[in-house]
């Protein structure tokens, strides 16, 4: 899987531009295989974090699970948990701090005017740094602004998917940044091509949908439930038990899960206006093999708590489709 876009042949600090340009793609096939078994897995196994973390266990439940080794072992490593703000701030840093490093490792590449003050000709960095720009902002939100406004009613997160999720973003947040600012360069015209058109009000519309169903789902949780509206399920009295209610409002009179669903077209805008570059490909595809099956889950989860109660027009992922 090669990129479409232009690549650059001047990197900093002397650095093999062929070496580097292979590094990176080595990293962009490995996050596209990677989504195979995470899709897969998500499938079979709803991700333990929120309403599918596991309740506490009865005492044979628990002697009934030691015997099974990889299940006891599981179940232990999920009872390790931290504040979840702080989780969030930890695990989404590494975008924020891998983009601003390679900003200033790159910064004169961001003057784009000679000295006769006319563009040069290569001053197609403006549209790499607009859509580093964008990835910015996102991730502001997501790693500062969607934690500190977190209810301290949410449920504290494993360290295991802190850690893994932490891996994650490091591994991407490398991948988008080195990719905007060193390997990647689009046409001067670049403004002019239809999936920069479309691609970026599609971002703009995806994190508008994922912030309002984030916003619905914070003000659930202030109001004294985990997640407004008529009808509350017991999901037990164990940690990773509480008392749920139906969301409504936004796209969740349509679908179970439009967080997920907005982000997923945030990051389709994205690689269109990145012109399907490598970079932006490989953050799509395991986003979708991420939330996809997650949305699932969650649909799944609503049917089997509330059942006639829960609204049965209601899709898993795409409004009015499935």
């Amino acid at each position: 899987f090669h990129s479409t876009s232009h690549k650059k042949n001047n990197c900093p600090m002397n650095h093999d531009p062929h070496t580097d340009q292979e590094f990176h793609s080595t990293l962009c096939n490995g996050i596209i295989l990677i989504s195979i078994p995470t899709f897969l897995y998500l499938t079979f196994f709803a991700a333990p974090y929120g309403k599918h973390i596991p309740a506490s266990s009865s005492s044979r439940q628990q002697q009934q699970q030691e015997h099974n080794l990889f299940t006891g072992f599981y179940n232990r490593i999920l009872q390790y948990r931290g504040n979840a703000k702080l989780s969030w701030i930890v695990f989404e840093s590494p975008n924020l701090v891998w983009s601003f490093y390679f900003i200033f490792r790159n910064k004169y590449k961001w003057d784009y005017y000679n000295s006769n003050n006319t563009i040069e000709e290569d001053g197609n960095n403006m549209f790499n740094f607009f859509l580093l720009c964008l990835f910015i902002f996102h991730y502001i939100n997501r790693s500062i602004i969607y934690p500190l406004r977190m209810s301290s009613n949410s449920q504290p997160v494993p360290v295991l998917i802190s850690f893994c999720a932490f891996a994650f973003t490091s591994v991407n947040g490398y991948i988008q940044s080195k990719g905007l600012c060193e390997i990647e360069t689009f046409p001067n015209n670049h403004h002019q091509n239809p999936l920069f058109l479309v691609g970026v009000p599609l971002f703009c519309i995806g994190f508008t949908i994922n912030n309002q169903s984030d916003q619905i789902l914070r003000h659930l949780r202030k109001s004294g439930a985990t997640i407004v509206t008529s009808t509350t399920a017991n999901t037990g009295s164990g940690e990773g038990g509480g008392r749920y209610k139906i969301p409504h409002g936004g796209l969740y009179e349509y679908v179970s899960a439009p967080n997920y669903f907005g982000e997923i077209v945030e990051w389709m805008g994205f690689a269109m206006a990145c012109g399907f570059s490598q970079s932006a490909v490989s953050f799509l595809v395991y986003t979708c093999s991420n939330l996809i099956p997650r949305a699932v889950s969650n649909h799944e989860w609503y049917l089997t708590k509330f059942k006639e109660d829960y609204p049965r027009d209601r899709k898993a992922l795409i409004p009015f489709v499935w």
